[in-house]
């Protein structure tokens, strides 16, 4: 199975377009900062209907707004950038989240991290190595190709 990355933009509350503080969900189950769901619905008061700003269900009374303590978390480690732990790959000397030996299932890129302890000296030398192997080959066809013109 193919892990994926999330991106914070997957996360962001859908009212101001930043990671969400202080998650609340909804009884649609959208979730929002407190603060915007509360502006949002303030505008609704005079009404007493109140609507999800993204699927726009109306909610009369006005829902009790409870901390989504699960998107509470995961806000909280992608500020700290440890949401997710992406497989070592040690043949590039990066961390990525999917295999970047095997084929990517969709469009989408594999989300890469370069390891700050890593050494690039090997992958260094061995293009050094394909690079001398390479003018080899294209001389040795170069050599037959003058060979046979003459």
């Amino acid at each position: 199975m193919s892990s994926k990355m999330w991106t914070e933009e997957q996360f962001n509350c859908p009212v101001c377009l930043d990671l969400p503080n202080d998650p609340v969900t909804i009884p649609c189950g959208h979730s929002y900062c407190m603060a915007c769901i509360k502006d949002y619905w303030s505008k609704d008061d005079p009404k007493g209907i109140y609507s999800c700003p993204q699927c726009r269900k109306t909610f009369s009374p006005k829902p009790s707004l409870s901390r989504n303590t699960m998107l509470a978390e995961a806000v909280e480690q992608l500020r700290k950038g440890i949401l997710f732990s992406p497989k070592q790959c040690d043949f590039f000397f990066l961390q990525t989240c999917d295999s970047m030996c095997s084929p990517l299932e969709s469009g989408d890129l594999p989300a890469v991290v370069v390891n700050p302890d890593a050494s690039f000296e090997p992958v260094r030398d061995a293009i050094l190595d394909l690079r001398e192997k390479i003018e080899d080959m294209c001389n040795n066809e170069l050599g037959k190709i003058t060979k046979q013109g003459l």
